[in-house]
């Protein structure tokens, strides 16, 4: 007869060996927050081996030469890939307060750090990371408070060009309660649009967001915290394959310059990256 205590052992060292396989795994949550129905993960990084993934991601737009920088923003900051770090199971994008001389001849007083899933040569027909057509793109994050920081996630088309591109979040750090979301486009007379909202809620500089978009061929829609807040349907939802960016600006047009009071190093953290295809 079998003792019952040798049960009890043989199901704790199952339940150990489970769990235990879950963790290499990367458990991760089966669905995105706050969805229902049938999703399949084609996409995902929990940065939990405290490693950058260069198999994944790249650390610059495809003009990288050295690091880079978006001179169309008038950003202050320069594109490092030692701005780019994995630590205690998260990604860090770090912005400094140092000089640092461009491939471009320009002096730079911020560093920062950016990746993303394009590619970092200067021709469209050079291969990405990861691109998708449609599906649910989704971080958990922590935004940075300071004038002048510029924390993103977005989405650009693989072709290399500017248009479409899906503003999943930005958000400026002397305006901690509100988050902007924007879907650019090139209309049918081929001028560039863009149709933009905000939600303005409580502090995103405090704790742990999420930040997601759901993109179908009928609609892209945005959510924080599981929750919709936009939602775009017109003629010009995006058909081309896309990738991911994210980013830590420092200044620029939109969220202006850094002040004596904008902390350095200041980071934006990101838990984990996900896209779901729809169905199984």
């Amino acid at each position: 007869m079998v003792r019952l205590s040798t049960i009890v052992l043989v199901f704790t060292v199952i339940i150990a060996a489970t769990t235990q396989w879950a963790v290499a795994l990367g458990a991760h949550d089966p669905t995105p927050v706050g969805q229902d129905g049938d999703w399949t993960l084609i996409f995902h990084d929990e940065f939990e081996d405290d490693s950058f993934d260069t198999d994944l991601w790249v650390t610059c737009y495809w003009w990288d030469d050295g690091g880079c920088t978006n001179l169309g923003n008038r950003n202050l900051n320069w594109y490092l890939p030692e701005n780019v770090i994995v630590q205690d199971g998260a990604l860090h994008l770090r912005a400094l307060e140092e000089e640092v001389v461009g491939s471009d001849g320009a002096t730079y007083v911020y560093t920062s750090g950016m990746v993303t899933t394009g590619s970092t040569v200067d021709d469209p027909s050079a291969p990405t990371k990861f691109t998708f057509r449609y599906g649910y793109a989704e971080i958990r994050a922590q935004l940075p408070a300071g004038q002048g920081l510029w924390p993103a996630f977005w989405m650009l088309p693989d072709s290399q060009t500017s248009r479409p591109e899906i503003d999943v979040m930005e958000f400026l750090g002397q305006d901690v309660t509100s988050i902007r979301m924007s879907m650019h486009y090139r209309d049918s007379s081929d001028e560039r649009r863009r149709v933009t909202t905000f939600f303005d809620g409580a502090d995103f500089t405090d704790g742990w967001h999420i930040f997601a978009v759901d993109w179908t061929p009928e609609a892209v829609v945005w959510y924080i915290d599981g929750v919709e807040r936009f939602r775009y349907e017109e003629e010009y939802v995006p058909d081309v394959d896309m990738y991911i960016l994210l980013n830590l600006a420092v200044g620029g047009d939109y969220p202006g310059s850094p002040d004596a009071d904008t902390p350095f190093p200041s980071d934006f953290v990101i838990d984990y990256v996900r896209v779901w295809s729809h169905g199984t």
